[in-house]
């Protein structure tokens, strides 16, 4: 069976069949298909995804650009030859097959937390059983979703990629400090700091990681650190 991996928590990245997919012509078709895999639980009129990606274009332009670059994706993805195939398509919609042999880096972040809601306790807090996956989910995590891509021409798609973005910071943060929680009152310290420092690296703002971070510093004995943290 094809299976197609995307990663996309830090960059773009797609493999098939362990192998880099490396047939894709423009970014335009990554973004297609990026959007289409996230907003996997609907079909998508064509006309809607070719004013995202070609809104400066005629309609008749767009909608023939969308044909070539699906035509394209298809070839690079092996749609033709998956079973059941990636995509489905009709001559008015698109959309991502949810029954296809795929992996989405995305997806197994948030089911690695969706884990931890079925345990008994508040979701701000941690149990011995939400450990394993919370730490995984933080691994996950290498880096912003689709850091470093963008279409400038494409408003709507930085817009929506922006808010993906945002999103996924903010389910991030929240872990995060779930862990340092954790970790620092079992007297982790190593663990808690690592966490603490990630946690502060997303929002520098962030009060509440600026003071758990100089708590943990002066509860290790690492008292001139706490000080310089105090001082930021």
């Amino acid at each position: 069976m094809t299976r197609l991996s995307l990663t996309l928590l830090g960059g773009f990245q797609a493999t098939l069949d362990g192998e880099p997919v490396t047939g894709f012509e423009s970014d335009k078709v990554r973004a297609l298909l990026a959007y289409l895999v996230l907003e996997v639980d609907r079909p998508h009129r064509r006309d809607t995804l070719a004013e995202m990606l070609w809104p400066d274009r005629p309609q008749g332009v767009a909608r023939n650009n969308l044909r070539q670059a699906l035509a394209n994706l298809r070839k690079a993805i092996g749609d033709r030859e998956a079973d059941p195939p990636f995509l489905r398509i009709s001559r008015a919609e698109l959309q991502f097959n949810p029954d296809s042999a795929h992996r989405l880096d995305v997806d197994h972040f948030r089911q690695r937390l969706a884990t931890c809601e079925t345990h008994g306790h508040l979701p701000t807090q941690v149990c011995g059983v939400c450990l394993p996956p919370l730490t995984e989910a933080v691994a996950l995590y290498r880096d912003d979703f689709m850091a470093g891509f963008t279409l400038p021409d494409s408003p709507s798609f930085d817009e929506w990629q922006f808010f993906q973005t945002e999103g996924l910071r903010d389910e991030l943060a929240s872990v995060l400090e779930r862990l340092v929680r954790w970790h620092g009152s079992r007297r982790e310290y190593e663990p808690a700091i690592a966490h603490a420092r990630r946690w502060l690296e997303l929002d520098p703002l962030q009060e509440s990681a600026h003071r758990h971070l100089m708590e943990l510093y002066a509860r290790a004995d690492q008292r001139t650190v706490a000080l310089r943290q105090y001082r930021l």
